[in-house]
């Protein structure tokens, strides 16, 4: 069931959200809040689990785990889009080729875009920024011919959520901003990271059960996520 727009409720009331695909990746977004000394709640039921939220002065952002792929970020985006007018989705992509990495991707929104290039150069200086297009995929490109398709078409990385989510701001007329930490190293021949499609909190259940054991797919989105994290805090409350 799903909230009426309308509703006082459904009001914009929050600053801006950080949506997030992985468990890996919000965890990140959490930490990166508390850096900046802000206490960082959970949201416990409902249909807002599996998500935080944290206050900054009068400003309130919070961080949604949607679980991997289209359908869960669809959902996720008709709970929380009539209650924001920014979005920024982050965490780890894969890359194509166009970018080398280690390198964080910003694809967005023009004003926000600039704003999130100001502010990542204080965030994450250890890494280079480009702006260049983000796409989703069904699934990561596992061979060279399909990277270079991809390249082909100007895209330097691909996800799973970042189209659902933009396709959703748009209709909200909100402002959004792609923001992905290049991964390195060859993709696992494997699955995709465990729990991919699951709604997130069952997704958070499994990783708390398992929290010691990270695969190695969601090692590299781990060792990604951190860069992604700390320039979409920034882009959403400013260097800190």
């Amino acid at each position: 069931m799903t909230s009426d727009p309308r509703s006082p409720a459904a009001e914009p009331w929050l600053h801006g959200i950080v949506a997030c695909g992985l468990r890996v990746e919000a965890v990140a977004v959490r930490r990166a809040l508390a850096v900046r000394g802000l206490q960082v709640r959970s949201v416990p039921a409902g249909a807002a689990r599996g998500a935080w939220t944290a206050v900054a002065g009068r400003r309130t952002v919070a961080v949604v785990l949607s679980g991997s792929g289209a359908a869960a970020a669809r959902a996720a985006a008709g709970f929380w889009m009539p209650r924001t007018r920014r979005v920024v989705v982050a965490g780890a992509a894969e890359p194509t080729g166009l970018v080398e990495p280690p390198a964080l991707v910003l694809d967005g929104d023009p004003g926000m875009l600039v704003a999130a290039r100001l502010a990542s150069a204080a965030a994450v200086a250890a890494i280079p920024v480009a702006e260049a297009p983000v796409a989703s995929v069904t699934s990561a490109p596992r061979s060279e011919q399909a990277r270079a398709a991809l390249r082909e078409a100007g895209i330097a990385a691909v996800d799973h959520e970042s189209d659902t989510w933009r396709a959703a701001a748009q209709l909200a007329s909100a402002d959004l901003l792609v923001c992905r930490s290049l991964m390195t190293g060859p993709p696992p021949s494997g699955p995709e990271p465990a729990g991919s499609g699951r709604p997130g909190w069952l997704r958070g259940l499994a990783w708390l059960l398992r929290r010691d054991r990270l695969g190695p797919a969601e090692a590299r989105v781990a060792a990604a996520a951190p860069a992604a994290a700390r320039a979409a805090v920034a882009a959403l409350l400013g260097a800190g």
